[in-house]
């Protein structure tokens, strides 16, 4: 397909266009790409320091038993399972995507484990007023109203011996206390049925008794299961705090490959299509120059007063049209040069008869001349003669006036 340079000079306009809004494309999407890998780091940052406050406001709980560091701690795991969610989506490498499964696995059971410890907490009792130990409360004190009423000193010593396990146990939590406090609780029932105190009153007291070692053992069983969940609770913290490390460096180094990429990429690509766009300019500016340079030579010539030359025609385009009305317009002027030379040699053959006729005319014209010169003199002579005539008839005019008279 031939094109013309009008043609040929719009397809590089669109050529250099094109390159031009693909390069800016090209940018855009990188800008994008990385912006988009910034605030995936930048999220990822934002849920470390979440799980950093989760693993803060459960040692809160531990410590002050309160609803306060609960609702953070269930917040806080609402966010970091609604981010690695929307991070799913914007991910596309497996491996992270790999290990944010994992992250949102560890993190579902990591809620599910602190709500165990919560409900494990809850019926134990927040404080000594709550749950099994405000019952445990409850039980003991109604023993020591009854001890202290019949005023039994030994049962009541052995009943703060009893006291002094269950304080040190709940100061320390150390399973030795229970191992002392159940070695000791039968002596204090046998202590009860052997006193002098009233049947019915020894049978209340060592049904509260057995019911006081069952309220105990059982919130020993909840501190063991609380133990348990939360060795649990803080080794998934610990591999969630690690797989998010992990997905931050393996995100910051994605980031650092991609901007080693973008610093090749990019200076290459621009290259490619700086060099793509300078070979198609220089071969369309070849492709006007080279017959230009031909018409100007051709012109040239023309001046030089070659009339011989003629100019290819290579190209249906205007260029090719130009040197075919410049074959044309040479070729019309040759014929006006030949029909002026021949006219030329014409005018040279008229000129000489001319000459030749003019030679002849002044011979014959000197004839003349001498002839007119000859009459005039005689025309001359004449005149006197008829001068003289007159003169003469004059005379006789006034000879024979003079007769008459």
């Amino acid at each position: 397909m031939k094109l013309t340079i009008k043609q040929r000079l719009n397809l590089l306009g669109i050529i250099v266009t094109l390159i031009i809004l693909i390069l800016i494309g090209f940018f855009l999407y990188i800008l994008n790409s990385y912006g988009q890998m910034n605030q995936i780091s930048n999220n990822f940052t934002e849920i470390y320091k979440h799980v950093l406050e989760i693993n803060k406001d459960e040692k809160d709980f531990i410590l002050t038993k309160k609803s306060g560091p609960v609702d953070r701690i269930r917040m806080n795991k609402i966010y970091i399972r609604d981010k690695i969610k929307e991070l799913t989506l914007q991910i596309k490498d497996e491996e992270i995507l790999t290990l944010l499964n994992e992250v949102n696995e560890n993190n579902k059971l990591y809620l599910e484990s602190f709500n165990q410890i919560f409900d494990l907490y809850s019926k134990r009792g927040m404080s000594e007023h709550q749950g099994l130990r405000g019952e445990l409360r409850d039980e003991i004190r109604e023993v020591e109203k009854i001890i202290e009423e019949q005023a039994n000193t030994a049962l009541l010593n052995r009943l703060l011996i009893l006291r002094k396990w269950e304080k040190n146990y709940f100061i320390r939590l150390d399973d030795t206390y229970v191992e002392k406090f159940n070695a000791d609780i039968n002596p204090v029932i046998e202590s009860v049925s052997g006193s002098d105190i009233a049947e019915d009153l020894k049978v209340q007291l060592a049904e509260l008794v057995k019911q006081y070692q069952s309220t105990f053992n059982e919130i020993s069983q909840l501190d063991n299961d609380i133990k348990l969940h939360n060795d649990e609770l803080y080794k998934l913290g610990i591999a969630l705090r690690e797989d998010i490390k992990k997905l931050d460096t393996d995100m910051n180094n994605n980031i650092t490959k991609t901007l080693n990429i973008i610093k090749l990429v990019v200076p290459i690509s621009s290259g490619v299509f700086i060099i793509i766009t300078l070979l198609f300019l220089f071969f369309t500016i070849i492709s006007i120059t080279r017959p230009m340079y031909r018409i100007i030579k051709f012109i040239h010539a023309l001046t030089q007063g070659d009339f011989t030359q003629r100019i290819a025609r290579k190209k249906d385009d205007e260029i090719g049209n130009l040197s075919l009305k410049l074959n044309d317009f040479v070729l019309s002027l040759c014929n006006i040069v030949t029909d002026i030379k021949r006219l030329s040699d014409n005018s040279i053959n008229v000129s000489e008869r001319l000459a030749s006729a003019s030679e002849e005319t002044s011979t014959a014209l000197e004839e003349i001349r001498v002839n007119v010169e000859s009459m005039k003199d005689k025309t001359s002579n004449l005149n006197e003669e008829i001068n003289r005539a007159n003169q003469s008839s004059e005379q006789v005019n006034k000879y024979t006036d003079n007769v008459l008279n």
